[in-house]
């Protein structure tokens, strides 16, 4: 787990993110890594940037039906059709039948970016968690005993005795005060030792064996490609041939000033 959230946080995933590399590196990265699924060949560019879900109803779709994801990680793009994307909401609808282990989302961001874009959609501790949580639009907060009503009154009053799981990047650019007793997510051994999780994860909405997702970033400072596109990227710990994932649906939305 370490790995996998580390590896989100260095500049190099940054590039590699990029779909207007260098070609012959992009050729032999893919090789490499037996050709990750690119799910804009999958979902049309158009259901992923408007106001219309990728898929229709999870309940009446069979495995046959549905995408599987077998590898370490996924691509899709979708068209910069506005310029304010400060509250881009990215919904993703899964079929789960055993624990994939965590799913992260990035995006690539530019060169002189001051912020990631990065988003945790899955983690197996989390998922079940049936701790008070505060669910807002970028964050969410889960409290052992619930003490605050807002996450800013969180951040700017962060208890000093408190042990406080979070996620990495979070720690590493300081959304929350380095100097508390923070642990990452990535170094967790349990969870339950923790006081409070702060974090990207939001709880989902599970119908079944039918998991939706809704996540939201600042992707303001996302690189523009050529063709007018960003790149995201979807890492995914535990899928395999012999544990698959399934995509149901995938709906990116560039909500506008007033949404939020």
């Amino acid at each position: 787990m370490e790995n996998l959230t580390r590896k989100l946080q260095q500049p190099t995933v940054q590039i590699i993110l990029s779909l207007v590399l260098i070609s012959a590196f992009i050729g032999g990265y893919y090789l490499y890594h037996q050709n990750p699924t690119i799910l804009s060949q999958i979902i049309p560019q158009k259901e992923q940037s408007n106001n219309a879900s990728a898929t229709g109803n999870p309940k009446y779709k069979s495995n046959d039906e549905l995408t599987p994801l077998t590898q370490d990680w996924a691509f899709f793009n979708t068209d910069a059709i506005v310029p304010e994307r400060r509250y881009t909401v990215i919904t993703t609808q899964f079929k789960i039948e055993n624990d994939p282990g965590q799913i992260w989302l990035t995006a690539t961001t530019q060169d002189d970016a001051t912020i990631p874009i990065i988003a945790l959609i899955y983690h197996p501790d989390l998922v079940d968690l049936d701790w008070d949580v505060l669910n807002e639009p970028y964050y969410s907060l889960y409290q052992k005993e619930h003490k605050f009503d807002t996450i800013a009154d969180f951040l700017a009053n962060t208890p000093e005795d408190a042990t406080i799981i979070a996620d990495p990047h979070l720690i590493t650019y300081e959304i929350i005060k380095p100097d508390r007793n923070v642990i990452s997510l990535a170094e967790a051994e349990n969870i339950q030792d923790a006081d409070y999780i702060f974090t990207s994860f939001h709880p989902p909405v599970v119908e079944g064996q039918f998991y939706t997702f809704t996540n939201a970033v600042d992707a303001s400072q996302a690189r523009i490609d050529e063709a007018n596109s960003i790149s995201w990227k979807m890492d995914f710990e535990s899928t395999s041939p012999e544990n698959p994932i399934y995509l149901v649906g995938l709906h990116v939305d560039y909500r506008q000033p007033g949404a939020l």
